[in-house]
């Protein structure tokens, strides 16, 4: 079920459950791999498939000033071509999402359907909600590791999203166990790049679009979700109840939404 190809002379590994059912590509946020996108989508029977991203899991980095959203959404073109897939039904999860959004707007003869779960990104490169993966860097570089996350526990930034979200707390301070160097380039390079997203683009094709979003959630606002909603001609955003206070829901809602969206 995990395999590699290579690509650029990068190996890069993906997940592939083998389902015999429909297929989806699901992608994972910043720092994620494809335990993330398994968890969160969990109907069964489905062939769903995941690439981790240049830099994530065991997908080998390269070089780092080619770290963007587009060359991840080029990445997952190319593990498309290597599989034969000619077409798939797309999701992505907060940056998933952008390149999900990324690989419809230049490709869109290659996706059925889009489903953008907790965006981050909308239109434009380093959105305010991402700032805060600048600063987890600083305090990485700065004091390493263990040091850094003790001091970025204290800092301001960290005490502002715990208040408001127990989740992104939580995943902020995960990522301090991750290997520094390649973190670094990861928070620095991604946190601030163009997200490469056409609205008209995606419409014009014809692709069938959900936009999933949810509230106690600093980094992936609902206004973020809305925005792109409204940006894609669509009549709602689908609110999931939020990861903070019952993550098995928040799973099931998201789980369905999707579902309902594979064509």
């Amino acid at each position: 079920m995990l395999k590699t190809f290579t690509h650029q002379n990068l190996t890069l590994r993906y997940y592939d459950s083998g389902g015999s059912g429909p297929l989806l590509i699901f992608q994972h946020g910043l720092t994620g791999d494809h335990g993330q996108t398994t968890s969160t989508f969990v109907a069964p029977d489905y062939r769903l498939i995941t690439l981790e991203c240049r830099g994530h899991g065991q997908s080998e980095l390269g070089d780092s000033e080619a770290l963007s959203i587009k060359t991840f959404a080029c990445d997952l073109l190319a593990l498309m071509d290597h599989l034969g897939l000619e077409k798939a039904a797309l999701a992505g999860i907060s940056m998933g999402a952008a390149i999900a959004a990324h690989l419809a707007s230049v490709h869109p003869e290659r996706v059925t359907s889009l489903t953008l779960v907790r965006p981050a990104w909308h239109d434009k490169r380093s959105p305010l909600n991402m700032n805060v993966y600048s600063v987890l860097a600083d305090y990485l570089a700065l004091y390493g590791a263990d040091e850094g996350k003790k001091a970025f526990e204290q800092s301001e930034t960290f005490q502002v999203i715990l208040h408001q979200s127990l989740d992104n707390a939580n995943s902020l301070l995960n990522t301090f166990a991750m290997p520094v160097e390649k973190t670094l380039h990861l928070l620095r390079r991604i946190a601030c790049c163009e997200p490469g997203f056409n609205a008209g683009a995606i419409k014009s094709a014809g692709i069938p679009v959900e936009v999933v979003g949810t509230t106690l959630d600093v980094i992936h606002p609902l206004n973020t979700a809305k925005a792109i909603a409204q940006d894609l001609g669509l009549s709602q955003t689908f609110e999931v109840y939020p990861k903070s206070l019952n993550k098995e829901k928040h799973i099931a809602e998201i789980t369905e939404i999707i579902t309902r969206n594979i064509l």
